[in-house]
C-alpha cells in the first residue's frame, strides 16, 4: 500500500492542503500553457497527494528540492508541484524547463564572485577602526553593487543581492582586525583580480558579440579598483 498519506512530517495532510488535479491545472493555465507531454505528466499524480503549485515568470526552481533561485538556470523550470507519494517526503515535478542556449551566457560563476566579495567588503568596512579606510571599502561595495545592477540590465537578468548574515559577521571582524590591514588589503586585491580573471574569460566567448562593452567596462573599473588598493596599502606600510 503506498504511502501517499504521509507530509513530510509522516502525517496525513488534511483536506485543504491537498490540492486536485483540475485545480492544479487551472492554476497553471492562469499563466502558462501547457503541452500534451506535461498534462500527461500531471495526470500521473493521481495516486500521490499534491500539495502545492507554484509559477513563476522570473527566475526559476530546482528539480532536485524544489528550491526558487532568482536567475534562469538551464535544467531548472517555471512550474513546480510539490507531491506526496511512496515517501514520507515530499518530490518536485518540474516543468516548463529552461533548455540552455548557444546564444546565453552564462554568468553564474561572476554574480557568484560578486557576492564573495560583496561580503567581504562589508567585513573590512566593519572590522576598520579609521573613517578612510571604512570609505575605501564602502566604495568598492558599492561599486561590486552597481556591477550587479549593470549586469542585470544588460543581460536581462533579476538577480538580488543576498543580504548578510550578521550572526556570522561579528566573529568574522575579530579575525580580520587580528590580521591586519596588510591583510585585508591583500585579500581585497585578491577578490578584485579573481573578479576580473572571471570575467576576461567570459570575453573570449563569441557569444557575447555587442553585449562584450559592458563586460569591458566593467574590467577597467575592476583594474582601477586594484590600482587603488594597492596605493593605500603602499602608503600604510611606509608610515
Amino acid at each position: 500500500m503506498m504511502m501517499k498519506e504521509r507530509n513530510e512530517n509522516g502525517k496525513k495532510p488534511s483536506n485543504s492542503q491537498e490540492i486536485s488535479i483540475p485545480d492544479c491545472l487551472h492554476k497553471i493555465n492562469s499563466k502558462f500553457e501547457l503541452n500534451e507531454q506535461e498534462i500527461n505528466k500531471i495526470y500521473d499524480l493521481e495516486e500521490a497527494i499534491i500539495s502545492g503549485v507554484y509559477l513563476t515568470e522570473e527566475g526559476s526552481f530546482n528539480p532536485e528540492n524544489g528550491e526558487f533561485v532568482t536567475e534562469n538556470i538551464p535544467g531548472n523550470g517555471k512550474i513546480c508541484i510539490k507531491y506526496f507519494q511512496k515517501l514520507p517526503y515530499p518530490e518536485f515535478l518540474i516543468l516548463k524547463k529552461i533548455e540552455a542556449s548557444e546564444n546565453e551566457i552564462n554568468l553564474n560563476s561572476i554574480y557568484n564572485q560578486l557576492e564573495e566579495n560583496i561580503l567581504f567588503f562589508e567585513e573590512a568596512r566593519k572590522a576598520s577602526k579609521r573613517m578612510i579606510f571604512k570609505r575605501l571599502f564602502e566604495n568598492h561595495k558599492t561599486q561590486a553593487l552597481q556591477i550587479i545592477e549593470d549586469l542585470n540590465k544588460s543581460f536581462n537578468r533579476s538577480i538580488i543581492h543576498r543580504k548578510t548574515d550578521e550572526k556570522a559577521l561579528a566573529d568574522r571582524l575579530h579575525f580580520l582586525q587580528k590580521k591586519g590591514r596588510n591583510y585585508v588589503l591583500n585579500k581585497a586585491m585578491y577578490l578584485e583580480n579573481k573578479l576580473a580573471k572571471g570575467i576576461s574569460a567570459k570575453l573570449v566567448q563569441p557569444e557575447l558579440k555587442r553585449k562584450r562593452y559592458k563586460l569591458e567596462s566593467i574590467n577597467n573599473e575592476l583594474k582601477q579598483n586594484i590600482a587603488e588598493l594597492k596605493r593605500f596599502q603602499d602608503a600604510v606600510l611606509l608610515r
